[in-house]
């Protein structure tokens, strides 16, 4: 039986170089819940690439096997920069876990934006910008006598300090990732597809999670989906 084919134009993000793509309309029957399939094959420019392709067959990044990660920042990614991303993708997975299992206190306190915005910061790798928001909720919490959870923020800010404390004199903003308008077409889709593996990663623990049954499965439906919408809304 002929497998029926959805034609996908791609840009290179190595070359800039226009293709048209064959890809299984079936592709997603067996695909992760995300609505995200990841796709690997070699372009007739010759470049073996990886996109990240959503239920609608829209592109939502790409990168190549032969390109350097270090062409996204201006200075090169040193092996520093590396295992303090590594150490950042650590830390937003416990936080996310952690906020599962509070939702529900989440939600009475209306802190889902706020929240949200953390974590978003965190995907992005903006401690910096993490750890000022994360200090507003703590006091906004402190404010309506939600002790609790000020005292919940208050810890989460103290293990982020202890992470950065790891690190003295790190430039913070180095590991910063930026798919930003303004920036060229291929730092953009490289940017993307650094956001999307991060983000597979953090979805991959999450279910695991949920098989294991240490969280709840209708909440980590629920994240894994509001982590997709968040990071697709950047578009």
């Amino acid at each position: 039986m002929t497998t029926e084919m959805k034609k996908v134009r791609i840009t290179c993000p190595s070359c800039q170089q226009l293709h048209y793509v064959d890809i299984p309309l079936k592709i997603f029957d067996h695909g992760p819940d995300t609505g995200i399939v990841t796709v690997s094959f070699k372009t007739e420019c010759g470049h073996a690439c990886q996109i990240f392709i959503g239920k609608d067959f829209k592109v939502r990044g790409g990168q190549c096997a032969d390109v350097s990660l270090d062409d996204i920042s201006v200075e090169p990614i040193t092996p520093e920069m590396m295992q303090v991303s590594e150490l950042v993708l650590k830390f937003i997975t416990e936080m996310i876990k952690q906020d599962i299992e509070d939702d529900e206190l989440i939600q009475d306190l209306n802190a889902r934006d706020k929240i949200e915005e953390i974590e978003s910061l965190l995907i992005h790798s903006d401690v910096m910008k993490a750890r000022r928001t994360l200090e507003k909720l703590r006091k906004f919490a402190i404010e309506i006598g939600e002790l609790e959870f000020a005292s919940k923020m208050s810890k989460r800010i103290e293990r982020l300090e202890r992470l950065m404390d790891t690190k003295p004199g790190f430039d913070w903003d180095s590991i910063i990732i930026e798919d930003i308008s303004g920036t060229s077409e291929q730092a953009f889709a490289r940017a993307r597809a650094l956001h999307y593996e991060r983000l597979r990663q953090i979805l991959a623990d999450l279910e695991y999670n949920a098989i294991e049954e240490a969280l709840p499965r209708d909440v980590v439906n629920a994240k894994k989906a509001r982590l997709v919408e968040l990071v697709d809304r950047e578009d």
